[in-house]
């Protein structure tokens, strides 16, 4: 159809955001894959920019977004409220970016025809990366596992597949490594976290009005 590679990637990014918990890094991860896709398949470059950039922030609202738990956290809102709160508008979104997207590649972009035997050759080479939100959304889901078990269980697979499976990854050579980055990127995270959570104490003090509750809400 026209501008199916635009509704696709929409979806994509869409899903992809609540597994990372932020659309920053579904930005970065994501659209360094999809962007060049789009642009060769002759969709407009600022069209092709603005989607990514957009479609990175729409999964913020589904389920298991952080920023709706820690909002709910500090809120003393149900959790499972705010999520249901959130369905329709982030439906409703993600088909009007959607079709925004799809109008503007309508003109001359590429079409690629959809072959069945290759969606599911394609599934099948995926299998190994489609188990992992399968394991974050199930193990939350069921009740299994908290956020804090689900996130490991899922570095513990990650890196299983890649040490054991794939083996790109060296246990000596490459893991110290990553996690050497990975403990950076958190050192930014958890440095604007404290910064926005000492201002949000002070205008609760400052405002006599406004008390700022801090026990976890039921679910």
């Amino acid at each position: 159809m026209p501008g199916g590679l635009a509704i696709v990637t929409t979806g994509v990014l869409a899903f992809f955001t609540p597994l990372t918990g932020a659309s920053g890094v579904t930005i970065v991860s994501m659209g360094g894959l999809l962007l060049p896709v789009l642009v060769g398949a002759k969709y407009p470059g600022p069209t092709s920019l603005g989607l990514v950039t957009v479609s990175g922030s729409i999964g913020l609202l589904f389920f298991p977004s952080l920023p709706v738990f820690l909002y709910g956290f500090y809120a003393n809102q149900p959790f499972a409220r705010l999520f249901v709160g959130g369905l329709v508008p982030g439906v409703l979104l993600v088909a009007a970016v959607a079709g925004w997207a799809a109008r503007g590649g309508a003109g001359g972009a590429t079409r690629t025809p959809f072959h069945l035997r290759e969606a599911v050759a394609a599934v099948w080479d995926a299998k190994w990366e489609l188990g992992m939100p399968a394991i974050v959304m199930g193990t939350i889901v069921t009740g299994t596992a908290s956020l804090v078990e689900a996130a490991a269980l899922s570095v513990v697979y990650a890196l299983v597949v890649e040490v054991a499976i794939h083996r790109t990854l060296g246990i000596v050579k490459d893991v110290p490594t990553i996690a050497l980055e990975c403990a950076t990127l958190i050192d930014g995270f958890l440095i604007i976290l404290s910064v926005a959570l000492g201002f949000c104490h002070l205008l609760a003090a400052m405002s006599p009005s406004c008390t700022l509750r801090t026990k976890r809400p039921a679910s």
